[in-house]
């Protein structure tokens, strides 16, 4: 694939995943399925194995929403939504070489998704982004974890759709 084509995809894939920001700040509802949508944004550049220009159009996405107006936006796709197709195909090529199995690779994803809950709870409570929710980490944390596990496993699944639907297109 020649650099041309891999900068304008990457800038197809920002524009796309910049407007799910967008409407993330602007709609009142269904904000977890636009962070998850625009994360899919990022899955296209992964299918033809793209791992740089994927990391750059998370950042330029990350900014996007950042300049909607929004801190939070950047903090939370920035640091959960937009990076987890990243681990999911980093882990993807680990696994089978250096990491035995599944469950090993969902624990590593599973650290690394608690660690960023905490920074992400600590940047909102330290930045006081939200000053009527008070509730407990260890019970966010919980529910979140579950969540991800269901939420990981989807992942996977619209990767792989991603991954024929583009592999189909461009060659």
């Amino acid at each position: 694939m020649k650099t041309s084509k891999k900068i304008a995809l990457s800038c197809i894939c920002a524009a796309l995943g910049g407007v799910c920001l967008i409407f993330f700040v602007l709609v009142p509802y269904g904000k977890l399925s636009l962070l998850a949508l625009a994360s899919v944004c990022v899955m296209p550049l992964l299918s033809k194995n793209l791992k740089g220009y994927a990391c750059l159009t998370e950042i330029a996405i990350s900014l996007i929403g950042l300049f909607s107006g929004r801190i939070e936006v950047l903090i939370i796709f920035g640091l959960l939504f937009g990076i987890h197709p990243i681990i999911n195909a980093l882990v993807k090529n680990w696994q089978g070489k250096s990491i035995p199995n599944y469950a090993v690779c969902l624990a590593i994803k599973l650290i690394y998704v608690n660690i960023m809950m905490y920074v992400i709870f600590f940047l909102i409570s330290a930045l006081d982004l939200f000053p009527d929710i008070t509730a407990e980490y260890h019970i966010i944390a919980i529910i979140a974890s579950l969540l991800f596990i269901v939420y990981d496993f989807i992942m996977q699944r619209v990767q792989l759709m991603v991954d024929r639907y583009v592999n189909r297109i461009i060659k």
